[in-house]
């Protein structure tokens, strides 16, 4: 998969994350897998400069995923929030 489809394929999944989130609900799992897989593939893909926080951001979406396995509302909002300010500051810094 190409970066600029990658990129918006994440978005895209992350969109559906955050809508629930932001409305007090529980995000659906297969959301959360699809976004941890495209993670992943988003480290892989990273360049030297910024491969850092890219490793950070995929275990940060993995334990997004744990949380919501564990059916921790309260923990995945936090969690959520933490992933769009590490979405937003890495966009910023880095221009993806």
């Amino acid at each position: 998969m190409d970066f600029q489809t990658l990129k918006g394929n994440m978005d895209e999944v992350f969109e559906r994350i955050l809508d629930k989130t932001n409305h007090g609900e529980q995000p659906e799992l297969k959301d959360a897998q699809e976004f941890v897989r495209l993670c992943r593939l988003l480290h892989m893909q990273a360049s030297e400069e910024w491969a850092a926080e890219a490793e950070d951001f995929a275990h940060l979406a993995e334990k997004f995923l744990q949380v919501l396995k564990e059916d921790d509302l309260q923990e995945s909002i936090v969690i959520v929030e933490s992933l769009d300010a590490a979405k937003d500051y890495c966009h910023r810094m880095f221009s993806l």
